[in-house]
């Protein structure tokens, strides 16, 4: 039988911080640290209206994050989107206030 992970299963884990790969306006391959938040099996992150991360994403909204977890290694892969439910962004803010 095949598995599949959960990353929500680990999240209260000591979780290294993950890292969200990217490419410039160059097409050149990038990577920046994020702070993600998974919750009910989804992962949140923040970025600013006016930055080059959520532009990129504007243009291409696909994206892999990769994470190191204390027993496996996992690459996530999706489609980022905006969050706009109320109830859910109060409960990631939460989870961030929370973690530090």
């Amino acid at each position: 039988m095949e598995q599949t992970a959960r990353p929500a299963r680990y999240q209260h884990a000591n979780v290294r911080r993950p890292v969200f790969p990217r490419h410039g306006p160059s097409g050149r391959p990038s990577a920046a640290g994020i702070g993600a938040a998974w919750i009910d099996g989804d992962i949140y992150f923040t970025s600013g209206p006016g930055t080059r991360k959520s532009g990129n994403l504007a243009a291409n909204p696909g994206c892999t994050i990769p994470v190191r977890l204390p027993t496996v290694d996992l690459v996530i892969e999706g489609k980022a989107i905006i969050a706009t439910d109320a109830a859910m962004l109060q409960q990631a803010a939460k989870r961030y206030r929370d973690s530090g």
